[in-house]
């Protein structure tokens, strides 16, 4: 994430970068293909994109993880961390809050299931 944060500040902010730091960019096609991603989003946001960046959830986002073990941390965190809808429509005292956890991954099947945005 840090070497993708230093390309786009090199290209879209003309960013001096070391020597070092941009071959290594530079030598990344991983890298260089999400960054004309990220500027091609930025710069023609049509509706004929496949995914919003911005979404809480969307493939860039495991796709821009370092390891594979920050992709599972992610999506786990995904999974289970609660978010204001699960607060909203299981409302529980304080000292039950906890239960969210558990709530949030039913909630999001059971969405899915019937088609709706989670």
């Amino acid at each position: 994430m840090l070497s993708l944060g230093l390309c786009l500040a090199g290209n879209l902010l003309k960013a001096p970068l070391p020597d070092p730091i941009r071959l290594t960019i530079h030598n990344n096609e991983t890298i260089l293909a999400i960054a004309d991603k990220v500027i091609d989003h930025l710069f023609n946001p049509g509706p004929d994109q496949k995914e919003n960046l911005s979404d809480r959830f969307s493939s860039f986002h495991i796709h821009i993880r370092d390891s594979f073990t920050d992709k599972i941390r992610y999506a786990l965190r995904l999974m289970f961390r609660p978010t204001d809808k699960e607060w909203l429509y299981f409302p529980v005292p304080a000292y039950l809050s906890f239960v969210h956890y558990f709530l949030r991954p039913g909630r999001l099947l059971f969405c899915t299931i019937r088609g709706e945005d989670a």
